[in-house]
């Protein structure tokens, strides 16, 4: 599941941080930085009800930062209730601290807010705290070049992931959620011939 999810991260940086390609005057530049965020994390307990939370901070193709914040909560018996809330007002609403690993979810999600959508929900607050649990922490990082005759591209990446405790409530559920948070950064430089 980690794997898959960093594959998916990586996908979605490299659709995100895709440079457009200029255009008019021969040798126009195009130079582009993005950063993003993922955290997310899930426990069940005996009777088979499950809550969840995820959150992706990211840049889209514009520049401007967005965040997306989701948190569910699933009986044994199937009843589902969601609320997931998206837009610049969620920039906040997770950190990763590269060095330690200490990461942290906070968020209010209104369902009855323009910006979000929900299933048999109330308002939902998300605070928790995650620490790396000593499961999981890769960095990752990778650069590549494309020539052609009327294009130069470079592309470079760093991608740190955590396994992560993470301690608090998801707004449905309080107590102790397994899951990681992932930073990536990358850099685009796209030069027209």
């Amino acid at each position: 599941m980690h794997m898959r999810s960093v594959t998916t991260a990586f996908t979605l940086a490299l659709a995100i941080g895709a440079a457009p390609l200029a255009s008019g005057a021969p040798s126009d530049v195009t130079k582009l930085r993005r950063t993003q965020l993922q955290a997310q994390g899930g426990s069940c307990d005996a009777a088979g009800n499950c809550s969840e939370f995820s959150v992706w901070i990211y840049e889209d193709l514009d520049g401007v930062t967005q965040g997306v914040v989701s948190s569910s909560y699933r009986t044994a018996s199937a009843t589902l209730s969601f609320v997931t809330c998206r837009g610049p007002a969620y920039v906040n609403a997770a950190f990763l601290n590269h060095g330690n690993g200490r990461s942290g979810v906070n968020a209010t999600l209104n369902p009855s807010s323009a910006d979000c959508n929900s299933f048999n929900a109330s308002t939902v607050v998300i605070d928790l705290i995650g620490n790396p649990d000593g499961t999981v922490h890769t960095t990752t990082e990778g650069t590549s070049k494309t020539e052609l005759p009327d294009l130069k591209a470079s592309y470079s990446f760093k991608t740190e992931m955590f396994g992560e405790s993470f301690v608090g409530t998801n707004g449905y559920t309080t107590g102790t959620f397994g899951g990681w948070a992932e930073a990536m950064r990358t850099s685009d430089f796209t030069k027209t011939k």
